[in-house]
């Protein structure tokens, strides 16, 4: 009865062993199921977060781009509705000075079809033009001269 007894426990004792040694094998590929899990979701994070940056970089760039071409500061002498508005419109580019054409728009005030513009590099004491527009307006607001895009050297 002894033995019996003593091969009872030693069968349950290894029993127990067998389903302990399962349940840490089974944690264990759980741990690196979930571990495997996390590292791909960051690779992924990560590849998502280079593309962001790849693409707000390349806007950036293009931003940067457009609006060194597009920079408008002008200087302008209004006068009253009746006479000529004389201006003097000046952008910021990479080129030295040089003279491009605008087009005049239809307006009564302003004398002859066109108007040169004169480029310098940097004038810093200048109200600025509303780029987007590329519109030319004296102090009382009237529209005087639309620059016609792309702006196109003058030889």
């Amino acid at each position: 009865m002894k033995t019996m007894a003593n091969e009872d426990r030693i069968a349950q004792e290894k029993q127990r062993e067998e389903a302990e040694r399962q349940r840490i094998e089974e944690a264990e590929r759980q741990q690196r199921k979930e571990e495997k899990r996390q590292q791909e979701h960051l690779e992924r994070e990560k590849r998502i977060a280079e593309e962001i940056e790849q693409e707000n970089k390349s806007l950036e760039e293009r931003l940067t781009k457009t609006s060194e071409k597009l920079r408008v500061k002008s200087h302008l002498r209004g006068r009253t509705n009746s006479q000529e508005c004389s201006h003097i419109m000046q952008y910021t580019v990479e080129d030295d000075a040089e003279e491009i054409d605008i087009h005049e728009a239809d307006q009564p005030h302003v004398e002859g079809p066109r108007d040169t513009l004169q480029l310098r590099r940097g004038c810093d004491t200048t109200p600025q033009v509303p780029e987007a527009l590329g519109i030319c307006t004296c102090r009382s607001g009237t529209r005087v001269a639309e620059l016609t895009w792309p702006i196109v050297g003058k030889s």
